[in-house]
């Protein structure tokens, strides 16, 4: 189809370009006589035939009006045809897109020798608490002594944190990985912390209740179950103790 408006373009785009500036100068021209003349040579030179050589090696006659015709409803034909096709496609695009994301959580960028490393490290991992002291701002922050996950070089969701045939529980949601990942390179978690970011008690290692504020105790808790997302901080003097 392609081929085929090509063929119709390359002879079409130079008759109407010679149309439109014959069509000018008889707008332009002031002369009645000289008028007349041109729109008689207009005419004429509108019905005069050209030849199209299509792809197959056929050849055509055209007139300007059949040829402009011949155009547009090839162009209009090739849009028709491209509307059918994207919705032809459209189950392949939208099984494509889920394919995409299965492999986009499922699959790393990791070579084997990391991927072997990241398991040892895992693998021997024991219970401790990790903290993070920001002096300047007068925090301790412990936060990544239960979530642990959350900048492992793999993306690790709930669904991957899970115990195959068991449903996602808060232990597989409190090991995924940080949802967005690039913010921790311009947020080094190492001297900002988390709870600075997502509110909360990070000293707190008791329960999960203490870590997250969620008591009447604590100004600034984290979002019931929207723990990573950033929250802004109300305008307040510390009065209180950390």
């Amino acid at each position: 189809m392609s081929a085929k408006i090509l063929a119709v373009q390359n002879v079409f785009t130079d008759r109407r370009a010679y149309v439109n500036a014959l069509t000018y100068s008889i707008e332009t021209e002031t002369s009645a006589s000289s008028k007349q003349g041109k729109q008689k040579d207009l005419e004429q030179y509108k019905k005069e035939k050209t030849a199209v050589e299509f792809p197959d090696g056929k050849k055509q006659d055209f007139d300007y009006e059949h040829l402009e015709e011949s155009y547009n409803d090839l162009k209009n034909e090739r849009t028709q045809l491209s509307a059918e096709l994207g919705e032809l496609i459209k189950p392949v695009n939208e099984r494509k897109e889920k394919l995409d994301a299965y492999v986009s959580e499922h699959m790393v960028s990791l070579t084997p020798t990391q991927m072997a490393g990241l398991q040892d490290k895992t693998e021997a991992w024991t219970p401790k608490i990790l903290q993070i002291n920001v002096p300047e701002a007068n925090i301790v922050d412990r936060c990544e002594s239960c979530h642990m996950g959350i900048r492992e070089p793999v993306m690790l969701s709930a669904a991957s944190m899970s115990v195959k045939g068991k449903k996602t529980d808060e232990y597989a949601r409190a090991f995924t990985s940080h949802p967005e990942p690039d913010l921790l390179r311009i947020h080094d978690a190492d001297k900002f912390g988390c709870s600075p970011c997502h509110q909360g008690n990070g000293r707190a290692t008791t329960s999960v209740e203490k870590a997250h504020g969620t008591y009447e105790h604590w100004l600034w808790r984290s979002s019931p179950g929207e723990i990573w997302r950033p929250v802004a901080r109300p305008a307040m003097p510390r009065t209180w103790c950390w």
